[in-house]
């Protein structure tokens, strides 16, 4: 059995985890004993108690940052909340996108719910100063096989299988399976499915596996273009 936590280096490090019997997939699970948890206003996850850190060394601006004079550490992290008591991590409160028409989008919640389809990998959601949100698509080229198989399309290259018919299809229907989840305003108009296997080295994606924003959408910035040229 697999069971998800969370917490940081300077909470000891753990604030939530799931355990035996009391578990749910794709949340990070309960409080730890001897934490105390709230939810700010911004829908950050705030976290007090013995197990966190005194501060940083010799740095004591950096330390109010992050504690404030109640003694809650600011996590950075946004979080929800359900009737069982388990805590879900749903983005990051600087990883917001305001829209030219002033709304705010959070990305990563958007993306997790398009990469629950097995053919997608990686997806980057467009919506800085947009009219509108749109979303970049990147393959899973481990499973590219299998899908091809399923659907009797072997002959097919990898780019070739992307662009086809019932891949397209399968992934329009996905967007409107999404968006009738999100608000008017957070729904994603327009897609581009790209041959492209984002990798660490080519500097795409951080040690972590996390996104490199900025690097993508430079490096892709003629499809986003196309996205809003056509309208």
């Amino acid at each position: 059995p697999l069971f998800e936590g969370y917490g940081l280096t300077e909470t000891s490090p753990v604030l939530t985890a799931n355990y035996p019997k009391h578990a749910k997939m794709g949340s990070v699970g309960k409080p730890f004993p001897g934490v105390e948890l709230k939810i700010s206003n911004e829908g950050e996850l705030l976290a007090r108690g013995e197990n966190i850190m005194l501060g940083y060394h010799n740095n004591p601006e950096a330390t109010s940052q992050i504690i404030d004079e109640e003694g809650w550490l600011h996590t950075g992290d946004k979080v929800s909340l359900d009737n069982d008591g388990f805590y879900t991590i749903t983005g990051r409160i600087k990883e917001l996108f305001k829209s030219s028409n002033g709304k705010y989008i959070s990305p990563v919640p958007i993306e997790q719910a398009w990469s629950q389809n097995p053919i997608i990998d990686h997806a980057v959601v467009i919506a800085e100063g947009r009219k509108f949100v749109s979303i970049l698509l990147f393959p899973d080229y481990e499973t590219i096989a299998v899908n091809k198989e399923k659907r009797g399309l072997t002959s097919l290259s990898d780019s070739d299988f992307l662009n086809h018919e019932s891949v397209q299809n399968e992934i329009q229907e996905l967007m409107q399976n999404v968006n009738a989840n999100l608000n008017h305003w957070e729904q994603v108009r327009k897609f581009s499915l790209i041959p492209h296997q984002l990798t660490i080295e080519n500097g795409e994606l951080t040690p972590k596996m996390n996104i490199r924003r900025n690097t993508l959408e430079t490096q892709f910035s003629d499809k986003i273009d196309a996205f809003y040229e056509e309208t």
